[in-house]
């Protein structure tokens, strides 16, 4: 049917009011019920919270959509900052992404590695704490210490504390059999959760050796993404390195905390690259965030807008005449309680997509940071075919 990809006809499909187009003059009243309840309820949470949507709606894993529209309604999707970007997300050798829990940090993150693999570069990408994020988007059962290929030019691996240790104690003491034992102890972990700083020197050290590791005079990795923590903790993390260093005065973990601070203090080897949604409280937390670590020296790259819901210009003061117009010429003929349901549909979208460029304005005006839209994605779930879909779009911010 010609309406197109993002039509509001295929938005009540996917809301599973309806099966396929041709249901909707048939759909019953249980199922109107559902959807003016769900409209109403949304149209309320916007009035009261900033337009959260659909719960169900609001995961973040939905982060795309098609960009077709109306015969006569278009979109301003197309209106987006990241054809005019100056900043690139690999301008450092090391992207540290973070973001609020749930913006969808880890998605992003993967589909970072695979656009940098795409170019070229040989990438390594790690997670942090053992959280099996990556695993189902590389179709694995999980991702272990020891580094692997995950994809084309792609190693991944996850960072432990426990095995970074194990791991400094053999580089740096050439005591492997030792360290092994205490493995199997509690002292590894009461070392790593008691010390201050010691766990997080321990996993951003493996980022480090990772970084600088060279094979015939070349570095091994072209390009390193970190799934770091939540932004909520990415500060403390960061400037470990710095307290151990006034903390201790000498040897080999004051000499590694230096090497790990002379890193995440480099703008031309680390950059941290934050994830936000258009909304009120990410906005909030990425305004925090950045004006901490700007305090802290840490360079930062562009902030990546994840989720953003495509502009559907003003359906007018009557939404329902303007809908039925737009069917007739496109040879549909709908009742009018499928009329009545999609204006519902393009009412709360419309007020979704207006309260989250307010959101982005907003992010703009306090932050002179370049922002990269990703599109909302309407899924069941986030799995390869999804990540790449991004990866492709954020192949035009790799260099």
């Amino acid at each position: 049917m010609p309406l197109g990809g993002l039509d509001l006809f295929d938005g009540v499909i996917r809301d599973r009011t309806v099966d396929h187009a041709g249901d909707l003059n048939d759909v019953d009243d249980r199922a109107l019920r559902r959807c003016r309840a769900r409209s109403e309820r949304n149209r309320n949470e916007g009035r009261e919270e900033g337009d959260r949507g659909d719960p169900a709606h609001s995961r973040a894993h939905h982060i795309g959509a098609p960009m077709d529209a109306f015969p006569g309604i278009s979109l301003r999707g197309e209106r987006s900052t990241m054809s005019a970007m100056p900043a690139s997300l690999t301008a450092a050798r090391v992207a540290i992404v973070s973001g609020k829990g749930g913006v969808g940090k880890t998605t992003v993150a993967a589909a970072l590695a695979i656009a940098a693999a795409r170019a070229g570069k040989h990438v390594l990408l790690a997670e942090m704490e053992d959280r099996e994020a990556f695993a189902p988007i590389f179709g694995l059962r999980k991702l272990a210490y020891t580094e692997q290929t995950i994809a084309p030019n792609i190693t991944g691996l996850t960072v432990e504390a426990d095995e970074a240790l194990v791991d400094y104690l053999r580089m740096f003491y050439g005591i492997p059999t030792i360290s092994r034992a205490l493995m199997r102890t509690k002292a590894v972990e009461f070392a790593t959760q008691t010390a201050p700083g010691l766990k997080d020197i321990l996993l951003i050290g493996k980022v480090k050796e990772a970084e600088s590791r060279r094979h015939e005079g070349t570095h091994v990795f072209d390009f390193l993404v970190v799934d770091a923590p939540p932004t909520g903790r990415l500060p403390r993390f960061l400037d470990a390195p710095r307290a151990v260093v006034e903390l201790v005065k000498g040897g080999q973990i004051r000499t590694q905390a230096q090497g790990v601070l002379d890193m995440v203090s480099d703008p031309k080897r680390c950059q941290v690259v934050l994830v936000a949604q258009p909304e009120e409280m990410p906005v909030r937390e990425t305004e925090e965030t950045i004006e901490t670590l700007s305090k802290m020296g840490i360079a930062l790259g562009p902030i990546v807008m994840n989720g953003v819901w495509p502009e559907l210009r003003s359906l007018g003061k009557e939404p329902e005449a303007t809908l039925r117009a737009a069917a007739r010429d496109a040879g549909e003929d709908l009742s009018d309680d499928a009329i009545r349901v999609l204006a519902g549909v393009a009412t709360t979208h419309a007020r979704r997509a207006r309260n989250q460029r307010k959101a982005m304005k907003t992010l703009a005006n306090d932050v002179s940071l370049p922002q990269i839209e990703l599109p909302y994605l309407f899924t069941e779930r986030m799995g390869r075919p999804e990540v790449e879909q991004l990866a492709q779009i954020l192949s035009g911010c790799v260099s």
